[in-house]
């Protein structure tokens, strides 16, 4: 268990190519990644792909785009892993972009960033004209692109000594309700990789324009080997590649068990299931621990380049999401809320500095989210300090703890618990077909809810929806 734990300190102080070049000098011909492709499935060795990012990394050099923005469009494919990590290898800053925004919103991204280079899969190729600014462009696929140089007899990249650990290395775009996302500048320092848990297989279904690409890169430091998917394509995948473990939203995780019940697919190759940034649904924990499937909850922010705590067997507590990882420090405010300090934390909001100062202020980073950790350094989440509901008597109350606490509800499909007209309101989603006898025990539920809590936190008002909550581009319901 030790040495999972220990990655970040045997990676430290080496930059992305750096760690590329120990990952393949160490594993050599073991599998690394695998993906569908032309009808079959394709296996990549860490010598091998450690050869594809050099190659690619020359090419780039060869266009002076060391120092510069190299904009990717974020579809799991191995093109685009293999340009990712290409692009920081040799000194530019990757970006990975969810090019399915609102045309308006990608726009404004890439003019924010002002890349050298933009990427694109063939899906993304009618938007050039209206993203592409000055810009050049590659494909991933075709005549003269990332395919054909990773095909070609092209120069190896040699490291030089000439990217520093302080050099921007990935720039993420936060996700969120807000109409302006913030972009996140994170260094080779802070992309060191962690601890994991060593399992066989692992599949990478969430885009890599979301920080879990730092756990994709965890994997690869730890040894596991991963399949390249994503969200269309993860049935099909899990059925031909059977991996063991698995980071998702409770939303695919409900899909998963849905799919398990119906008999479409076999989740019994899995592990361990990690639930990243939602509340849990009713019973997911007890259907997969009968399965035999570790399930878990972690941690973790796009500033503070992916988890903050880990979740492994023998070190976990329900109800937490986590104990708090030895990669770095984790307090308290007086306020409640969660600070974090460590390598791994961002250098800042690109051309932000009053936000990242506001972020960053002593020396911490602050996470808008509260919670306590408790004697045996667990983390619980109690929710955002921006959710906090302030009555007019004074109290205080969280809108995720009360949700969390009417998710129970069988019935409840999606909520969100908000402060309206100096009272509690849940907005509800039964889900599709709802009946009118299931909005009759919701009310029943929310009851029986009222009685065991203060009057204060009681829910005096209920809206049930005809749609799902909108979304993020990770998933997560838009507040």
């Amino acid at each position: 268990m030790k040495k999972h734990l220990m990655l970040h300190e045997e990676y430290q102080g080496l930059t992305v190519f750096q760690m590329l070049e120990k990952m393949a000098g160490k594993f050599q011909e073991r599998q690394v990644l695998s993906y569908w492709s032309g009808g079959q499935a394709i296996s990549v060795s860490y010598t091998d792909f450690f050869q594809d990012v050099r190659r690619l990394a020359a090419y780039f050099d060869g266009l002076g785009l060391c120092g510069h923005r190299v904009v990717i469009d974020g579809r799991n494919t191995y093109e685009q892993i293999t340009a990712l990590f290409a692009a920081m290898s040799m000194g530019a800053a990757a970006v990975p972009l969810c090019f399915d925004l609102p045309l308006e919103d990608l726009q404004q991204l890439v003019r924010r960033l002002n890349p050298a280079l933009i990427i694109y899969d063939e899906e993304s190729r009618e938007l050039l004209p209206d993203i592409r600014l000055n810009a050049r462009t590659l494909a991933c696929l075709g005549a003269s692109s990332i395919r054909s140089v990773l095909d070609g007899n092209g120069l190896l990249y040699q490291d030089d000594g000439r990217v520093s650990l302080s050099q921007p290395a990935l720039i993420l775009a936060t996700s969120g309700s807000l109409s302006q996302p913030k972009l996140v500048v994170h260094s080779h320092q802070s992309f060191q990789p962690h601890g994991n848990q060593p399992l066989q297989s692992s599949i990478f279904v969430l885009p890599m324009y979301h920080v879990v690409v730092t756990r994709l890169f965890n994997d690869m430091a730890g040894g596991t080997p991963s399949c390249l998917s994503n969200f269309r394509q993860a049935l099909f995948d899990i059925q031909w590649y059977h991996p063991q473990k698995v980071f998702a939203t409770p939303n695919l995780i409900t899909l998963l068990l849905k799919q398990d019940r119906m008999g479409a697919l076999d989740i019994g190759t899995f592990r361990s299931i990690t639930n990243l940034g939602a509340p849990e649904t009713s019973g997911m924990t007890e259907a997969l621990n009968a399965r035999g499937i570790f399930y878990c909850s972690v941690y973790g922010t796009t500033e503070a380049c992916g988890a903050i705590t880990y979740s492994v067997p023998g070190h976990y507590r329900a109800g937490s999401v986590g104990k708090i990882g030895p990669w770095n420090e984790v307090r308290i405010s007086d306020q409640g809320e969660i600070l974090v300090r460590g390598n791994d934390i961002m250098q800042g909001y690109l051309d932000d500095p009053e936000t990242t100062g506001e972020a960053l202020a002593d020396g911490w980073y602050h996470t808008g989210d509260t919670g306590y950790i408790d004697e045996d350094g667990f983390l619980y989440i109690i929710g955002r300090m921006k959710n906090i509901i302030i009555l007019s008597n004074g109290e205080n109350v969280s809108a995720e703890a009360v949700e969390k606490k009417l998710i129970a509800c069988e019935e409840i499909k999606e909520v969100i618990v908000l402060g309206e007209n100096d009272q509690i309101s849940a907005h509800i989603w039964c889900g599709e077909g709802r009946k009118e006898e299931g909005e009759d025990q919701v009310r029943a539920f929310i009851t029986r809810y009222n009685e065991t809590v203060p009057s204060y936190q009681a829910v005096r008002n209920i809206v049930f929806r005809e749609k799902p909550f909108p979304k993020t581009t990770s998933g997560k319901i838009k507040r």
